[in-house]
């Protein structure tokens, strides 16, 4: 088997599981339970990796000293074309010049002492692979005329081999990390959606008390409110309201009498020959309030005069009440009144607002359960990977 196919045998390979001793375990223990499980594994790496650093020694030393009989071959006394000869040594020395850059590498392996021993075995066949790889055409050139390249080839095979089955005698508890390792991400996964649900209950404690104080400032607005409305002010200033509209009432009645009096169309058919005079009556006729107001010479009584010498009518007296009656009229209660319900209504807005935002919160506070039910149904099934009955 080529170097390049361990890492895929060990650690893609299926092997059929031991079978395990059943553990109960309360999921609320699990964490501590696995951190347990994983020092004891570390242990067991620690042990397994001084053993390949004592087997990478070994093999350090048996290159070394198999390197200086490569070095001392000599090429020279064999009988052979001087062609063939300098590609042999040629490549010999390529071959050389491989082997030692795979032993200073090799041993810069005994530094990576936070690595976990699968990533250490995997750091050590991708540099038998590379080696392999890197030195297969001046190896196969250099062993034309001389074996000893074969002896460091069979050094390093043999090497790989203790390597092999020592990684195969482990890859049950580095599948046992792997699940381990997945079953802390999603206990971390839990941790952040719980935050994140504290989070949210936390918005819907704010919702409820800014919920609890718009509902009392509301209700002391409308408690002024109905104390407004019951007033004696408040009475009287409907009842002169009240007053003020039959007053305009009683005008536009009064307004449509002198109208009918007047007779405006008959005026117009009277003086219709004079332009000026039939102008203004045509005034009069369209808008007669208006008409008043403009007419500030009151033109118009000569004219009534001259038609109907018999009617009495005092349009300055009319003037007057038009005057009065279309002055705004104040209601200072009503207006606080109309504020209040402004307010009240942008209270119920607002609580609105606040009803929506809780009810979005309180929909992802389900997300949240439902989510973490999820994850805690993966925990389970990979803690029963391992041997492990959640109870």
């Amino acid at each position: 088997m080529a170097f390049k196919d361990f890492l895929k045998k060990i650690f893609k390979s299926e092997q059929e599981k031991p079978k395990q001793e059943i553990k109960q375990v309360k999921i609320s223990e699990l964490q501590e339970y696995l951190e347990k499980e994983l020092l004891i594994i570390k242990d067991n790496e620690n042990n397994s990796r001084k053993q390949i650093e004592n087997n990478i020694q070994e093999l350090i030393s048996n290159l070394t000293n198999q390197l200086e009989v490569l070095k001392n071959i000599d090429i020279e006394n064999k009988k052979e074309d001087q062609r063939i000869k300098l590609l042999v040594r040629e490549n010999l020395k390529t071959y050389i010049t491989y082997i030692e850059r795979f032993i200073l590498d090799i041993q810069t392996t005994k530094n990576l002492e936070q690595t976990n021993l699968k990533l250490f075995l995997e750091k050590i066949f991708n540099l038998i692979n590379t080696l392999e790889k890197n030195s297969r055409n001046s190896y196969e050139k250099s062993t034309i005329l001389t074996r000893e390249p074969g002896d460091i080839k069979e050094i390093i095979k043999n090497f790989a081999k203790d390597l092999e089955k020592k990684a195969l005698e482990n890859k049950p508890v580095f599948e046992k990390i792997d699940i381990i390792e997945n079953i802390k991400k999603s206990f971390r996964e839990i941790e952040s959606i719980k935050t994140a649900e504290k989070e949210a209950n936390q918005i819907i404690k704010n919702i409820k008390e800014k919920q609890k104080n718009i509902q009392e400032e509301k209700n002391a607005i409308e408690k002024e409110l109905n104390k407004l409305k019951i007033s004696n002010e408040y009475n009287q200033e409907l009842n002169k309201k009240s007053e003020h509209e039959k007053n305009i009432n009683d005008f536009n009645n009064d307004i449509l009498n002198i109208k009918e009096k007047l007779d405006l169309k008959s005026l117009s058919k009277h003086f219709h020959s004079d332009i000026k005079k039939s102008r203004l009556i045509s005034q009069y006729l369209e808008n007669f309030i208006q008409a008043l107001q403009n007419d500030t010479s009151l033109e118009i009584e000569a004219l009534i005069k001259e038609k109907q010498p018999d009617l009495e009518i005092n349009l300055n007296e009319i003037k007057d009440r038009h005057n009065i009656i279309s002055q705004p009229f104040p209601m200072p209660i009503q207006e606080k009144i109309n504020s209040i319900n402004n307010q009240i209504r942008t209270m119920d807005f607002k609580g609105f607002e606040i009803i929506q935002e809780q009810n979005t919160q309180q929909a992802k506070i389900k997300k949240f359960k439902d989510k973490i039910k999820d994850i805690e149904k993966e925990i389970i099934n990979k803690a029963g990977s391992l041997g492990i009955n959640i109870i």
